[in-house]
């Protein structure tokens, strides 16, 4: 009989025998153009009906680390398993969204990627789909699957076991794995300020850069030899300018700071913001990226908010790397009682700038075109990735900031009374701005301050002193 004479049930099941068989069966059976052949191929894959058998947990569909779900753009490795004595000798593997029945282009959610070329292949008369390169024992494939962008919803990893002559293959059980999108920790976009800030006056602050970034904390593939942070560049501003932002696109600016180091351009697009701007802030470049604080000192730099330019943002390049930074996007210093935040400290943890593709800190160049979105890198983005983790637990943080109200000036219009923390902090400001002492002269340290004169409420005096040497 020919093979245009076959049964449609015998041709595909020959195909899950063989690769090669396949591409010949259905180059005879639709003879029409290839995506057409494509679709209506795959989707016969889909709701292939004959020559089933309950698996019975011989064979294994899983993805490392077994996440019930999935981080969009993510890389996930995926194995397919028998148990002693169990082998199979073909298999198919295909990625759909949930209920879609494998028509159309946009059914199919993700990507495959090729780990061995001498034990799987993409499959030519269904492209979506993995299969093995030739037909002979075996216990375990692999495979890398990037995970569909954000919006595709849940998602169905099938596969199809040919043993012998029989096909093992379940809608639901070992052999398909069903997973949904993760919602981000960080959303979509980075969260804007709600209000309009209400404080009085002005605030001083001090940001502190502690790098974190070590070979002892973060061991894999550690770069021994060029490891650093470029010079940070941020500033104070309003909330008609971002800098940079979780689901945004970077900025000529921002790229060239997270693929180059280089703060130049950053602080080009900074300064052209004119009235949006108070305060640039910059601090040098750390060379090598961390260093115990006794040996050198965290980079610190002052810089002012007011009523309308309270946000604070900055970046600062991992390198070497590929686009990865860590940073703070449009900090908001203006509390809703209408002050100004004493101490603001956050944990800081790699975010990517969507302009090269690379996972690894000294992957070559890899430019992303189009741009992808600004996102926070998570462990399961790529097993090459220096901070996979197969468990998907969370990234162990490379940086640290601290934010300090040094100063207030003007007229403060908060709605809570200051605590003493607040008052030592702007005594402490104006003694070093009032003390016009001649450096020629030696004077002894300020004594305490007396006890108020005042046994009331009313108005009182303290009293405080210091000698002539």
């Amino acid at each position: 009989m020919s093979a245009s004479g076959l049964d449609p049930r015998v041709v595909l099941l020959l195909c899950f025998i063989s690769s090669a068989a396949c591409n010949t069966f259905a180059f005879t059976e639709e003879p029409s153009d290839r995506a057409v052949k494509a679709d209506s191929y795959c989707s016969r894959i889909l709701r292939a009906q004959s020559n089933r058998k309950e698996v019975n947990n011989e064979f294994r569909l899983r993805v490392e680390g077994d996440p019930e779900s999935y981080q969009p753009g993510s890389t996930y490795r995926v194995s397919l398993t028998a148990s002693s004595p169990s082998y199979f000798r073909g298999f198919t593997l295909i990625a759909t969204r949930e209920g879609a029945e494998g028509d159309r282009d946009e059914d199919y959610a993700g990507n495959f990627q090729i780990i061995d070329e001498e034990e799987t292949q993409f499959m030519t008369n269904c492209p979506p789909a993995v299969t093995e390169s030739t037909p002979r024992r075996r216990t375990s494939i692999q495979v890398f699957w990037t995970a569909p962008p954000s919006g595709t919803g849940c998602v169905l990893l099938k596969a199809s076991i040919v043993q012998k002559r029989i096909i093992y293959f379940q809608d639901e059980g070992a052999l398909t794995k069903r997973m949904c999108e993760k919602e981000s920790l960080y959303g979509d976009s980075t969260d804007r300020p709600l209000l309009d800030c209400c404080a009085c006056g002005t605030a001083k602050y001090r940001v502190t850069f502690y790098g974190n970034w070590s070979e002892k904390i973060h061991p894999k593939d550690y770069p021994r030899r060029a490891n650093h942070w470029s010079a940070l560049i941020g500033a104070s501003h309003s909330k008609n300018y971002v800098l940079w932002e979780y689901g945004g696109t970077a900025s000529e600016g921002v790229k060239q700071v997270a693929e180059l180091g280089s703060p130049v351009k950053m602080e080009e697009e900074i300064r052209q913001k004119g009235d949006d701007v108070l305060t640039v802030i910059k601090m040098k470049a750390q060379w090598p990226a961390w260093q115990p604080l006794n040996v050198r000192a965290a980079p610190s730099a002052e810089f002012s908010v007011d009523r309308t330019r309270h946000l604070m943002s900055f970046l600062t390049m991992m390198g070497p790397s590929p686009d990865w930074n860590v940073g703070l996007s449009a900090e908001d210093l203006c509390t809703k009682e209408c002050g100004w935040a004493q101490k603001v400290v956050q944990d800081l943890i790699p975010w990517d700038a969507g302009t090269d593709g690379g996972v690894s800190y000294e992957s070559p160049n890899k430019p992303t075109l189009p741009q992808d979105k600004i996102r926070p890198l998570t462990s399961l983005d790529h097993p090459q990735s220096p901070f996979y983790d197969p468990e998907g637990g969370a990234i162990t943080p490379v940086a640290r900031v601290m934010v300090e109200r040094i100063a207030r000036k003007g007229e403060q219009c908060n709605i809570v009374p200051d605590n003493v923390d607040d008052i030592v902090a702007d005594i402490a400001q104006e003694e070093k701005e009032e003390d016009d002492t001649p450096e020629t002269c030696i004077y002894s340290n300020w004594s305490p301050w007396s006890a108020c004169s005042s046994a009331t409420c009313e108005k009182g005096k303290r009293m405080r002193q210091r000698m002539l040497k």
